[in-house]
């Protein structure tokens, strides 16, 4: 992911993004339902067996490909991306693609020889040239196009590149004596996007290939909340590059105890807004962040303060009122289905010197108001 977000965006190449008033098909919405996980040892494996035969059983014309995916953790991120941008789609009302470089896309990431086979041969060999050039392979021809083809931010896909959100002077907050001396730091932060991909870490992950391997993610995750630990995972979705389907996916697979029977259950916070929704079973929770892009604590800091405060004391993140021992399980749908609308999508690159509002979603330029509308009530 570090050597990812170092890599420079291309401009825009092509026309104005295309709009429409979709909501994500119901019948593909199960190509990130069910993530599974096999292990021959795990006591659910009848279960989750019969759960990915019913999604073939339901969607016999999908790709096979795409299903055998789903059982490896680290190769969500690829087929989400597809995901988001063509099918189901994302919540904003917003198709990046036409047909041509959706059927583009799609052969890309999984056309004979393409990036899904890449990355299962990385997995299968495990050597750093070939888990590098699935990556590079990957990366080039399927993620990137969104950046091309839209000038979008990938951390936010309601802003055009550049994106001044969020504001970088948390740099200056963070190198103060008082906050260095509380975290136990000896030298100053510095931040600079272009400055990663020149790191020696980040050159370090890109040259082993480490976004294409599977590393075990899952069975950690598990063992994790076998010892009691609690884990909170999240996403904005305006979020492209991390986005909340290959998330979602990525909890599905985790599988916590009761995590197929709970329900999303809205985020309620002291302000009367529901800033998301939270799937929580036991010790492990999900949460869709609405209206927030990769940096979650900027779009919404009472939401992020919340959900951490809560996850700390062993509280429910949806109320922070219920204990979440003895097998507790959020109560709601099965999948949220909530779409945000493109009233945020913003179709001029926003000036530096705009702020962001944190209620209304929207950027706030002087002399101009708002850039956008925004649902506040989200009942």
């Amino acid at each position: 992911m570090m050597e990812r977000e170092s890599r420079l965006h291309e401009p825009a190449t092509s026309s104005t993004p295309a709009y429409s008033n979709r909501t994500p098909s119901p019948r593909r919405q199960s190509l990130y339902d069910w993530a599974p996980a096999h292990n021959d040892s795990d006591p659910q494996d009848n279960e989750l067996d019969a759960i990915l035969g019913e999604l073939r059983r339901q969607q016999p014309d999908t790709h096979p490909d795409i299903l055998r995916v789903l059982s490896q953790s680290q190769l969500e991120g690829y087929p989400a991306y597809y995901n988001f941008t063509v099918s189901p789609g994302n919540t904003y009302d917003y198709q990046p693609y036409n047909s041509t470089v959706a059927a583009q896309v799609y052969n890309a990431f999984y056309g004979p020889g393409n990036c899904l086979d890449q990355l299962n041969d990385c997995n299968d060999r495990k050597l750093d040239d070939v888990c590098s050039s699935a990556d590079n392979f990957c990366y080039n021809n399927g993620e990137s196009v969104y950046d091309t083809v839209t000038g979008r931010d990938e951390y936010d896909i309601r802003e055009l590149a550049p994106d001044p959100f969020p504001y970088t002077n948390f740099v200056a907050y963070l190198n103060t004596p008082k906050v260095q001396k509380a975290i136990g730091a000896y030298t100053n932060f510095s931040y600079s996007v272009t400055n990663l991909g020149a790191g020696t870490t980040s050159t370090a992950f890109g040259t082993t290939g480490d976004d294409a391997r599977e590393l075990g993610i899952i069975a950690a995750a598990r063992k994790l909340l076998q010892q009691g630990v609690s884990i909170l995972q999240y996403a904005g979705d305006a979020d492209y590059n991390c986005n909340w389907l290959g998330g979602e996916a990525i909890a599905s697979e985790i599988n916590a105890p009761g995590w197929l029977s709970a329900g999303y259950q809205n985020l309620s916070t002291p302000d009367g807004i529901v800033h998301g929704v939270v799937k929580q079973a036991g010790n492990f929770s999900f949460v869709r962040v609405y209206d927030a892009g990769h940096s979650v604590p900027f779009y919404k800091p009472l939401a992020a303060l919340e959900m951490f405060e809560r996850m700390l004391r062993g509280a429910d993140i949806a109320t922070g009122e219920v204990g979440v021992s003895g097998g507790y399980k959020s109560e709601g749908p099965a999948k949220s289905r909530y779409v945000n609308g493109n009233g945020t999508i913003q179709m001029g690159v926003t000036d530096p010197s705009c702020t962001y509002d944190v209620e209304l979603n929207v950027p706030v330029c002087a002399g101009n108001g708002t850039n956008g509308s925004s649902d506040r009530s989200r009942r």
